[in-house]
């Protein structure tokens, strides 16, 4: 499987099984995913209400939808499958937890609607 599969995998996997208060976060819920010998599992990112996510593998960027009024950006920039910044690119938006990407648009779905985006400067965020 390839690196950058992996990490969208595992950021996957960490944003949509960690809970979102402190007691069961302590908890450390990766050590209760069993996985086959060959694989491995890690924190990739902590991104608030993390729900949805899209990778845009050729910029090292994944855009993660959540259940608050913002997108975040979580920025590898240099594509070692390592985590470099977080920071919100899209904010006061009604629930903006679907994400897509097509032809330099990200398009958002809303709690009411579905928006579209020019794709901002992800670079500011290192």
């Amino acid at each position: 499987m390839a690196r950058a599969a992996v990490a969208a995998l595992t950021a996957l996997l960490c944003a949509a099984l960690l809970p979102s208060d402190a007691h069961a976060q302590k908890a450390g819920p990766l050590r209760l995913i069993k996985l086959p010998k060959s694989f491995s599992i890690e924190l990739y990112a902590r991104v608030p209400k993390a729900r949805t996510m899209v990778l845009k593998e050729d910029w090292g960027v994944t855009l993660v939808g959540s259940r608050a009024p913002i997108v975040h950006a979580v920025l590898d920039s240099n594509k070692d499958g390592r985590a470099k910044a977080i920071g919100a690119i899209f904010e006061d938006l009604k629930l903006g937890n679907g994400i897509a990407w097509k032809g330099g648009w990200f398009y958002i779905a809303e709690q009411h609607r579905l928006v579209r985006y020019k794709a901002p400067n992800i670079n500011t965020l290192a």
